[in-house]
C-alpha cells in the first residue's frame, strides 16, 4: 500500500489517475456555488479527512456514513457492474432504524434504457414515471423492495463506461435540488478511490503472481524430464489461480487440436480438447489465437449471447469461466487453457496468463530439442522405430507395478525380398513394417516401437489391461493383412515384471519363432505348388470368383452400396489376397484381372435393371497401373454403354496414398470419369506417413476412411479420434465418408453419434457372393441391426464347396447321414464350435439350445482340444480328403471315450478359417467305422 493518500481529483472535480500512482493528492477546492456555504465547507472537510485514510474500503464506508449524515438521508449505496453485466449493491450505509437491503440487492438486471438514461442525465431524482416505466428491473427492485419514497441516482463512469451508480434515499424534498448538486462533485471523488482499490488490489496480486511464476518455473526447470517439467508448470499454475482443469492442446497435422498436456478433474491427454469440437476450434477460435488473441470468457451465460454456439458448448462442457491464451514455438503451436478460474483471477491476473503462456512456448521449445537429440541416439537409421539403445533406456525407467505387452515382429521372406529384387526393396519393406506397428500407437508414444535387428520389431505397451492388448494384437494383425504384407507375431503380457523384460522377451519371442515355423510350412507348400501357375488358365477355369461386401447407411440402417473383392481358389485351397494380389500387380496381371471383375459387376448390375430392381452402386477397386493407363476411361465408358447402364452406378476407388503421388495425372483422369458419370472415392485418405493434402485440394467425390491406418483406438476412443475430425472436415467440404473395418456395435455407435454417413465391415456384412448380393438388394437391403445371419445362411455365402454353398448342410443330413458333426472356426490359436447335430452332442456329452438340432443357432461351445491345432494344419494340405487320427476325450460327465476324428477345411479368410468335422467311437484294433 501507498503512503499518500486514498484518491486524487483535478480542481475542476475531474479524476486524475496519474495523481494516485504518483502517491500526490490536490486538496478539492469547491466554489461557492448557488447552495450553502456549510454544507460545501463540511463536504470538503470530509473530503480532506478521507485524504489520510490508506484502506480504500475503509475509505468508502467512512465517505458514505459521513456524506449520509451530511445529506440527512436514510441510506447511501454504491453498486458495481458484475461481469454478468448486472449490478451488485457492493457498499451501503443505513440511518439509525433504517433497515439494510444490501445482502438481498445482488446481481440485479440493469438495462440498455437505465444506463443510457443514467449516462445522459448524470444525476437522476425518482420516482419519475416519464424516465422510467413501471416494468424497469433496477427501479422497481430499489423503489419496491426498499419501500423508498425518493431517490437520488448517479452514475459512475471510467472509460466512458458505466462501471456502477450512486445512490440516496429518502432525503429531505426541498433538499432534492440542492443535493443534486452536490452529488455532482462527489462522484468524482467516488470514482476515484474506487479505481484506485481495484488497482492497488491489481498491483498487490500481480506482485503475489509474480513469485508464483517464479515459483513454478524454478520447480519445472528442476525436472530431469522436459515432458515432467511442462505438467509441473501447469499443475502449479493452474492451483495458484483455483482452475478446476487445464491444458496444453497442440495442433495436429490435419488441422485439428490434441490434448498434450493436462491437469485437474477428469482430464486425460492424448484426446480432443474436452470443450471443444474440431469444428468449433477451427471455425471461431484458431484464426484468433494465430493472431495473437487471448479468448477470455468471464461468465458463460454472458459469453453466449455474442457467440451462441462456442458458449453452448462451453456450457454443457461445465464450462462457466477460462482463459485461453496462445503458445508460440515460432510458429503457432496451439493453445493453453485454464477452466472455472477463480473471479479475481479473470479479472486481475492477465498478466500472470501472458507470461505463463510465453514460459511454456519455451518448455514445448526445450521439450523439442531434447527429443531431437534423443533421436540422434535412440532412433533407428533406417526406420522411424527405436534402437536397442532407447530399449534399455526406457527398461531402466519402467515401474515395477506397470503392466507390460510386447508383440514380437519378425518379417516374413525378407531374405527372398533381398535376393531377388535388391536390398532397396528389402529396405522398403522393413520401412513399411515399421509404419504399421507406429500406427498403432498414440504420436506421443512412438518410442515404444523397437528395431531390434534386422528383420525384427518390438511393439512395447506399458499401463494396458488384458483385454485392451488382445484387442490390440488383433488391430496389428488386421493390418498387416491389409497391406499384404506377411509377418510373424508373437504376443505376451504380464503384470509382474520384477525380475525385468528379459523373461518377457524370452516368451514373446519363442510365441514368434513358433508362428515362424507354421508360416515356414506353409509358404514351402505354396511355392511348391505355385511355381508354374498359369494365371489366364486359372481365369479361364473359373478359379476366381468376386464377392461384394456391402456398404450401409448408418443413419437408415440400409445397404447403399458393395465393395467388389477378388477371391481365389486353388488346387482346392482358398488363397488369401495379400498372398497374390502384390505379385499380381508387379507381373501385371492384376489390369487384366480388374477388367474381369468390371464385366462381372456390369453384368450384375444388368440384370439388376432388367428384373425390374433399383441396383446400389457398386464400388470397383483399382491399381495404379491400370488407373493410369490410356485406354482405362474408355475400356470402363464401353461397358457402361455396352450393358447400357448410367455411371452413377459405380464408384471408382483409389488409394490415397497412390493418388498423392500421382496427383496431377489422376486429377485428370477424375475429371474425365466424372464427364462419364462416374463417381470417384479416396480410399485410405489421411492416412499416417503420407504427405498431407487439403481436402478441399481433392477432386475426388467421397472418402473412405480405415481406422487402424491412424491409431489403434480411433474407433474405440469416446473422446478422441482422428475420424471425427476427418468426418467433420468432410461436412464442410460437403464431402460423403464411408467408414471401413467396423468389427463392434460399439465402434457402429460411436459413429452414429458423430453423424458418419456410411459404415463397412464384419459387423453388418462379411464378402458375400454375387448372387447372395443379388439376394440382398432384392430384399431391399435391410439390416438387421448387425446381428449375424445363421450359420447356414453365412457358410453358404461362402461359396467353397457346393454342397455347403447350395445350404445343404440341413438338419436332416446332418442328423441323419453323417453321424457326430460339428463346424468349427478357428482364428490364430482359438478354436470355437459354431455348429453341432444332435449325435455330436449326444457322443461328446454336450448340449445344444433346447435340447435338440438347430442349425440356425450358433452354439458357441468353449472346449479344450489337445491336438485339434496341429490336425487342422495338416488338414490345410489335403483339402480334398482331409486328416484323421484317433484321440481320447473326457467327456463332461466324467466317461472316457476313444474317438476317431477327420478334419476337412470348408472355408479361410483373412482372419479365420472354418473346417468341418466328423466323429465316431473307436474301439482300438476294432474301429466301429473310421470316417
Amino acid at each position: 500500500m501507498g503512503q499518500g493518500s486514498c484518491f486524487g481529483v483535478t480542481a475542476g472535480g475531474g479524476f486524475c489517475p496519474d495523481s494516485i500512482f504518483a502517491g500526490k493528492c490536490a486538496v478539492i477546492i469547491m466554489s461557492k456555488e448557488r447552495i450553502l456555504q456549510e454544507d460545501y465547507r463540511k463536504l470538503n472537510e470530509i473530503i480532506v479527512d478521507l485524504m489520510l485514510e490508506n484502506d480504500q474500503q475503509a475509505a468508502i464506508s467512512g465517505l458514505l456514513e459521513k456524506v449520509g449524515a451530511l445529506f440527512r438521508s436514510e441510506r447511501m449505496y454504491i453498486f458495481e457492474i458484475n461481469p454478468r453485466g448486472n449490478a451488485d449493491n457492493t457498499y451501503e450505509w443505513c440511518a439509525d432504524g433504517a433497515a439494510s437491503y444490501r445482502s438481498s440487492l445482488q446481481n440485479v438486471p440493469v438495462s440498455r434504457s437505465f444506463r443510457k438514461i443514467l449516462l445522459e442525465k448524470q444525476v437522476v431524482l425518482l420516482p419519475d414515471p416519464a424516465l422510467f416505466g413501471s416494468q424497469e428491473p433496477m427501479v422497481e427492485e430499489i423503489l419496491l423492495f426498499r419501500k423508498t419514497d425518493r431517490m437520488i441516482l448517479a452514475p459512475i463512469v471510467h472509460n466512458k463506461e458505466m462501471t456502477g451508480f450512486f445512490g440516496v434515499d429518502n432525503t429531505p424534498e426541498d433538499d432534492s435540488e440542492i443535493l443534486s448538486s452536490l452529488i455532482r462533485k462527489l462522484i468524482p471523488v467516488i470514482t476515484s478511490i474506487l479505481y484506485l482499490r481495484n488497482n492497488v488490489e491489481r498491483l498487490r496480486v500481480s506482485l503475489d503472481y509474480e513469485s508464483v511464476l517464479n515459483h513454478a518455473a524454478l520447480r519445472a526447470l528442476g525436472q530431469r524430464d522436459p515432458e515432467q517439467s511442462i505438467r509441473t508448470f501447469l499443475g502449479i499454475v493452474g492451483e495458484q489461480v483455483g482452475a478446476t482443469r487445464a491444458c496444453i492442446c497442440e495442433s495436429r497435422q490435419y488441422g485439428g487440436i490434441s490434448v498434450t498436456y493436462a491437469w485437474g478433474e477428469g482430464t486425460r491427454t492424448g484426446r480432443r480438447a474436452e470443450w471443444i469440437s474440431g469444428e468449433i476450434y477451427r471455425k471461431y477460435w484458431k484464426p484468433r489465437l494465430m493472431d495473437q488473441h487471448i479468448i477470455l470468457v468471464r461468465d458463460t451465460d454472458v459469453y453466449a449471447r455474442e457467440h451462441p454456439e462456442e458458449g453452448r458448448i462451453l456450457f454443457e462442457r461445465g464450462v462457466r469461466r477460462c482463459v485461453v491464451l496462445p503458445v508460440f514455438v515460432e510458429e503457432y503451436r496451439g493453445f493453453v487453457c485454464f477452466e472455472n478460474v477463480r473471479t479475481d483471477a479473470v479479472n486481475r491476473t492477465m498478466s500472470l496468463f501472458e507470461v505463463a503462456a510465453t514460459f511454456i512456448g519455451a518448455l514445448l521449445r526445450h521439450r523439442d530439442n531434447d527429443r531431437n537429440i534423443r533421436q540422434v541416439s535412440f532412433r533407428d537409421d533406417l526406420t522411424e522405430a527405436m534402437n536397442r539403445h532407447a530399449l534399455n533406456h526406457m527398461v531402466d525407467r519402467l515401474s515395477k507395478d506397470q503392466s507390460v505387452g510386447m508383440i514380437f515382429c519378425d518379417i516374413n521372406g525378407l531374405k527372398e525380398v533381398n535376393d531377388s529384387k535388391g536390398h532397396l526393396a528389402g529396405d522398403q519393406l522393413i520401412i513399411r513394417t515399421s509404419e504399421i506397428l507406429l500406427r498403432h500407437v498414440p504420436w506421443k508414444q512412438f518410442s515404444n516401437v523397437f528395431r531390434m535387428g534386422g528383420d525384427e520389431f518390438l511393439l512395447l505397451m506399458s499401463d494396458m489391461d488384458s483385454a485392451s492388448f488382445r484387442r490390440l494384437v488383433d488391430e496389428v494383425r488386421r493390418d498387416f493383412r491389409r497391406e499384404n504384407l506377411s509377418v510373424s507375431l508373437g504376443a505376451i503380457w504380464n503384470t509382474d515384471v520384477r525380475d525385468g523384460l528379459g523373461p518377457l522377451l524370452e516368451e514373446a519371442d519363442h510365441a514368434m519363432y513358433e508362428e515362424k515355423k507354421r508360416w515356414h510350412e506353409e509358404h514351402r507348400h505354396y511355392m511348391l505348388s505355385s511355381r508354374n501357375i498359369n494365371l489366364q488358365e486359372c481365369l479361364m477355369n473359373g478359379e476366381f470368383f468376386v464377392c461384394m461386401q456391402p456398404r450401409v447407411s448408418l443413419e437408415q440402417g440400409r445397404v447403399i452400396s458393395g465393395e467388389a473383392l477378388i477371391r481365389w481358389e486353388h488346387q482346392g485351397r482358398m488363397m488369401e489376397p495379400d498372398s497374390f494380389l502384390p505379385e499380381m500387380e508387379e507381373n501385371g496381371f492384376l489390369v487384366t484381372l480388374d477388367s474381369w471383375v468390371w464385366k462381372q459387376v456390369f453384368l450384375m448390375q444388368r440384370e439388376l435393371l432388367d428384373q425390374g430392381v433399383e441396383p446400389v452402386p457398386a464400388v470397383l477397386n483399382t491399381s495404379v497401373p491400370g488407373f493410369l493407363e490410356r485406354n482405362y476411361l474408355e475400356r470402363l465408358a464401353a461397358l457402361r454403354r455396352k450393358y447400357r447402364l448410367p455411371g452413377n452406378l459405380f464408384h471408382i476407388e483409389i488409394r490415397y496414398g497412390d493418388y498423392v503421388k500421382e496427383k496431377r495425372a489422376m486429377d485428370r483422369m477424375i475429371e474425365g470419369l466424372h464427364r462419364e458419370g462416374f463417381r470417384v472415392l479416396l480410399d485410405h485418405f489421411g492416412e499416417r506417413n503420407v504427405p498431407g493434402i487439403e481436402l478441399r485440394e481433392v477432386k475426388a467425390d467421397a472418402l473412405t476412411l480405415d481406422p487402424a491406418r491412424f491409431q489403434q483406438e480411433a474407433l474405440m476412443d469416446p473422446d478422441l479420434s482422428i475420424v471425427d475430425e476427418q468426418i467433420a472436415i468432410s461436412h464442410i467440404q460437403e464431402k460423403y465418408v464411408c467408414v471401413v473395418g467396423i468389427e463392434t456395435p460399439e465402434q457402429a455407435e460411436r459413429l452414429r453419434k458423430i453423424e458418419c454417413h456410411y459404415g463397412q465391415g464384419n459387423y453388418f456384412y462379411r464378402p458375400v457372393p454375387l448372387k447372395h448380393f443379388v439376394r440382398l438388394i432384392r430384399t431391399e437391403g435391410v439390416v438387421d441391426d448387425g446381428k449375424y445371419r445363421i450359420y447356414r445362411e453365412r457358410i453358404s455365402m461362402l461359396n467353397i464347396r457346393n454342397a455347403v454353398d447350395e445350404g445343404l448342410l440341413t438338419n436332416r443330413l446332418l442328423n441323419h447321414v453323417l453321424g457326430a458333426a460339428a463346424i468349427y472356426e478357428r482364428q490364430g490359436n482359438r478354436i470355437r464350435i459354431l455348429q453341432i447335430n444332435q449325435a455330436y452332442s449326444e457322443l461328446m456329452g454336450l448340449s445344444i439350445h433346447d435340447g435338440k438340432p438347430d442349425p440356425g443357432t450358433l452354439d458357441r461351445i468353449n472346449e479344450s482340444l489337445s491336438g485339434m491345432l496341429y490336425g487342422m494344419m495338416r488338414a490345410e494340405e489335403d483339402p480334398e480328403n482331409g486328416w484323421g487320427t484317433p484321440f481320447s476325450v473326457i467327456r463332461p460327465d466324467g466317461k472316457h471315450i476313444d474317438l476317431y476324428i477327420r478334419i476337412f477345411r470348408i472355408f479361410g479368410d483373412r482372419d479365420r478359417t472354418f473346417y468341418f468335422v466328423l466323429l465316431h467311437e473307436y474301439v482300438v484294433g476294432n474301429p466301429k467305422r473310421q470316417p
